[in-house]
């Protein structure tokens, strides 16, 4: 469910029952989320804990589609903004050394880091495009700068000059 400006609960499509294959129960933001697999759907999907009521647990066998390593669930979890999911993309940022503390927290000890120049580096990265990842990338307006790809650079311009709609 969703909260409207009221605090009242909103069930999403009619408070249709989901049954899904739990994968991982992630922290992240002070939330949990549950990370599971929908076989309706074919894919893995991300569901948060406090906004999920009349929970059941069934005796079904879980598909091979939703066991994931610890590696996996690593990437994932250094790919995603606020658990929000979109496309994958594989990224260059550019940044400043002032930010390497904050870039290996982001993205991990093992980031592929690498020095551009005196004062500044690069990441390789692969990341879920969301509002959430270029709000993240909106912190450090003078700090940091999506190198590759070029469609990605473009689709965050475009983001930053988007207008509030009333």
């Amino acid at each position: 469910f969703t909260l409207d400006e009221y605090a009242n609960r909103k069930y999403k499509y009619d408070k249709k029952i989901y049954i899904v294959e739990p994968s991982a129960l992630i922290y992240n933001q002070d939330k949990y989320y549950l990370r599971a697999y929908s076989p309706e759907n074919e894919q893995m999907r991300n569901y948060r804990v406090d906004r999920m009521t009349e929970v059941q647990m069934m005796d079904c066998d879980v598909s091979k589609n939703a066991m994931i390593s610890a590696d996996e669930l690593t990437e994932y979890t250094n790919s995603v903004f606020g658990m929000y999911s979109g496309k994958s993309e594989n990224i260059v940022l550019k940044f400043k050394d002032s930010l390497l503390d904050v870039i290996y927290d982001r993205f991990g000890e093992d980031a592929n880091v690498s020095r551009f120049n005196e004062n500044t580096c690069m990441v390789f990265a692969k990341v879920q495009v969301s509002g959430m990842f270029f709000g993240w990338l909106m912190q450090f307006p003078d700090k940091v700068q999506i190198i590759s790809p070029e469609c990605l650079i473009k689709e965050y311009q475009e983001w930053k000059n988007k207008e509030f709609i009333e």
